[in-house]
């Protein structure tokens, strides 16, 4: 694919990244730039807008599962959600290399553009295993709420998880950062955008429950022993604001 000067715009959807693709293929020329309608408020410079086309993304997400290896596409949309920079033009070039291979992507990271991608991906899966094991749910208003803050978009991978967890238990999960809700209820799954700061006061009843969460942290903690470096190594410190056992309790922050 020749390189030309073209600065793209999109709206930073996955499905508006799937109409840059078409974009790009069609004329087998590869941008400068793609930047994100925020990211162009904030820049100098300014390109060709392309529209988001659901029709056309949902077409072109279809044939790109047809044509390419099953693992190769998961890791190239997992891509689209991680907080690499420059991130679209990396996934092109990715997706120009997958159309040419057979096997892994995985075993092609002696590309720099693959082992740029790989070395993102290991750490928005870290953060997806972190977050399995340090969320919190606390009842408001009868119904399961967790407050997250990733670094990275991980609540589609990360709602599963739960969902296989608790099975038909109705849930929400509520990514602060990207400010996406998450909700699964009956086993049924929906992530929807909120333009809004949510409201998650907890019950009277919750907020006992924490309360003796609490003090069975303190009681069982052994103050001479206490490491709290080897205790960061273990819970990242960067997650303790969302832990109830490291809300209003003696570990200093």
């Amino acid at each position: 694919m020749q390189q030309s000067n073209e600065i793209l715009e999109y709206d930073g959807s996955f499905a508006g990244f799937l109409c840059c693709v078409h974009y790009v293929f069609k004329r087998k020329q590869m941008p400068q730039f793609i930047l994100t309608s925020e990211q162009a408020e904030n820049s100098l410079f300014s390109g060709f807008y392309i529209e988001t086309d659901e029709q056309l993304a949902r077409r072109i997400e279809l044939r790109l599962q047809r044509k390419l290896r099953k693992d190769n596409f998961h890791f190239i949309k997992k891509g689209f959600f991680s907080s690499l920079e420059n991130k679209e033009i990396c996934l092109l070039q990715v997706i120009e290399i997958a159309l040419d291979c057979q096997d892994s992507l995985r075993s092609h990271t002696y590309q720099p553009v693959i082992d740029t991608l790989y070395r993102a991906l290991r750490m928005f899966d870290r953060e997806i295993g972190h977050y399995c094991g340090f969320v919190r749910f606390s009842e408001v208003n009868h119904y399961l709420i967790a407050t997250i803050k990733p670094q990275y978009c991980i609540l589609p991978w990360l709602l599963p998880y739960f969902v296989k967890r608790y099975g038909k238990q109705s849930f929400g999960i509520y990514d602060q950062t990207h400010q996406l809700l998450g909700l699964s209820e009956e086993g049924n799954v929906s992530i929807r955008q909120v333009s809004a700061e949510i409201d998650l006061a907890i019950t009277e009843d919750e907020l006992q429950i924490q309360k003796q969460w609490q003090l069975f942290f303190k009681t069982v903690a052994i103050e001479e022993r206490e490491n709290k470096r080897a205790q960061m190594n273990h819970m990242p410190k960067r997650y303790w604001d969302q832990l109830t056992e490291f809300q209003n309790n003696p570990v200093e922050q």
